[in-house]
């Protein structure tokens, strides 16, 4: 399946059938955001993390996020980026995955995170990544930010250098 989120100006679209039908559910990005992102690995649990224009001088922005354990009747604040909310002011963040119910990264700075009890808590992942793909909900490949390319087989328990990105020269 897929799923959209078209914040600003709209709520997320969901398919499990490649886009023959759609659904759309209720955006929890309130105001008027400046970013929103959505993620779910199985249509019925789902991620959106809304986020507030950034202050430039200091690189920081307003990020809530939202978890939906009912696809997207109801909805329970699951971390923000206020003090002791578990998600870092720092950064914008590019990209939120999920790989398996109640487990979650997302990108950040200083650190990337990680959260494996559908937000209630945050836990540095062990690799500073510029983003995530899981093809099942144990194999993946993460990529950082000098082209390595990084594999886990656990889900992301453990990720292990395996390569990079071939260099181009003109």
């Amino acid at each position: 399946g897929v799923v959209m989120s078209a914040v600003p100006l709209g709520d997320i679209e969901i398919t499990s059938d490649g886009g023959a039908s759609w659904r759309s559910i209720k955006t929890r990005c309130g105001g008027n955001p400046f970013r929103g992102y959505v993620a779910s690995f199985d249509g019925n649990e789902l991620w959106e993390l809304c986020m507030g224009y950034p202050d430039t001088k200091s690189n920081s922005a307003d990020k809530t996020l939202f978890v939906s354990e009912d696809g997207g009747r109801s909805w329970a604040a699951r971390g923000t980026s206020q003090p002791e909310g578990g998600l870092q002011a720092t950064g914008w963040p590019v990209w939120l995955v999920s790989n398996r119910v109640g487990v979650a990264f997302i990108s950040g700075a200083p650190t990337d995170l990680l959260t494996r009890d559908a937000g209630a808590t945050w836990t540095a992942l062990s690799i500073d990544v510029s983003g995530i793909h899981f093809a099942s909900p144990t194999v993946g490949w993460a990529l950082d930010a000098a082209g390595g390319v990084w594999v886990t087989t656990n889900g992301g328990d453990n990720w292990g250098r395996r390569g990079a990105l071939p260099t181009f020269t003109t």
